[in-house]
C-alpha cells in the first residue's frame, strides 16, 4: 500500500512475528495533562538494522533518534549501531516518559547528539540531573 501511495518503503521491516503493533494508552488529568502507558511487548522494541539501513544512514543528512528506543537492550545497540554511523547531524528527541526516564541512558543519548529536541518540562529535568549529578551511571557503560 505504501508504494502505491508512492511512499519509499525500501526500509520498512517486519518485526519479529507475535509482537503487536505498539499500544500507548493516555489518561488526562483535571488539566488536560497526559500520562501515557506504552504497553508491553511491542513491535517497535525489536527494531531491526540491517546493514543497508546503516549505509543510508551514512549518505544522510540527518539522522533522528529518540530517548523511547532505548527502552529494550535490543533496541539500544541498533540505536548505539546507527549513532556510531559518521556523516549525518544527529538529532535527539528527547521524551522523558515514565518509567522510560533513565538519567544515565538519557544523558548518555544527549552526548551523542548535535542538536535536542527539548520541552519545557524537560529542559527542567535535564538541567536538574546535570546539576545534581543524577545522570552520572554507577557503572561505565562497556563502549563508553
Amino acid at each position: 500500500m505504501a508504494g502505491h501511495k508512492r511512499v519509499n518503503a525500501e526500509f520498512v521491516a517486519r518485526a519479529r512475528i507475535g509482537l503487536p503493533t505498539g499500544t500507548v494508552l493516555v489518561t488526562l488529568d483535571e488539566h488536560g495533562n497526559g500520562t501515557y502507558e506504552l504497553v508491553r511487548p511491542a513491535a517497535w522494541d525489536e527494531i531491526r538494522v540491517p546493514k543497508k539501513a546503516l549505509d543510508a544512514v551514512s549518505k544522510a543528512r540527518a539522522f533522528i533518534y529518540g530517548s523511547l528506543a532505548g527502552r529494550s537492550p535490543y533496541n539500544l545497540d541498533q540505536v548505539d549501531r546507527l549513532l556510531d554511523v559518521k556523516g549525518p547531524m544527529k538529532f535527539f528527541d528527547v521524551n522523558l516518559r515514565p518509567p522510560f526516564a533513565d538519567p544515565p541512558l538519557v544523558m548518555d543519548l544527549a552526548r551523542r547528539a548535535d542538536v535536542l529536541k527539548l520541552n519545557d518540562g524537560e529542559v527542567g529535568r535535564l538541567a536538574h540531573w546535570v546539576r545534581t549529578g543524577e545522570s552520572i551511571p554507577e557503572t561505565p557503560r562497556d563502549d563508553a
